[in-house]
């Protein structure tokens, strides 16, 4: 599908999903080696109400397993991420004016922070 995308250069291209328990915010490319030009953005969202990925990971492998998979997320490019974070996806669509923004809120509505770099998990596409 991103292939398809990409040959037919259609623009604008989001997807988003949930059930992760975990806020992953990123550029989508075909092969990150070969082909890593952005083809679309991906926003994963949540949970907004349950255990977060990041416990599950230490539950399951401790620290240890939480930093390994921190260097994993790092080492595939992962744009904006908050494994420990309950949240919500926010999409706007502005037709008129050609825009989406996309945001990752947490339950009170305030914006997501990256874990690692404490940018904002958010994105803006169009003119």
């Amino acid at each position: 599908m991103i292939a398809f995308i990409q040959q037919h250069e259609i623009e604008g291209v989001a997807f988003l999903s949930t059930d992760s328990h975990a806020t992953l915010l990123n550029e989508v490319a075909v092969d990150l080696f070969t082909a890593p030009a952005a083809v679309a953005v991906e926003l994963v969202a949540g949970p907004i109400a349950a255990t977060s990925y990041e416990s599950q990971v230490v539950a399951f492998a401790g620290p240890f397993g939480l930093q390994v998979v921190d260097q994993w997320l790092t080492a595939i490019g992962i744009d904006c991420r908050n494994q420990n974070q309950n949240s919500y996806g926010l999409v706007e669509v502005l037709v008129g004016a050609g825009t989406l923004d996309l945001a990752s809120n947490d339950q009170d509505g305030n914006l997501v922070f990256d874990s690692t770099n404490l940018g904002q998990c958010t994105l803006s596409q169009g003119p």
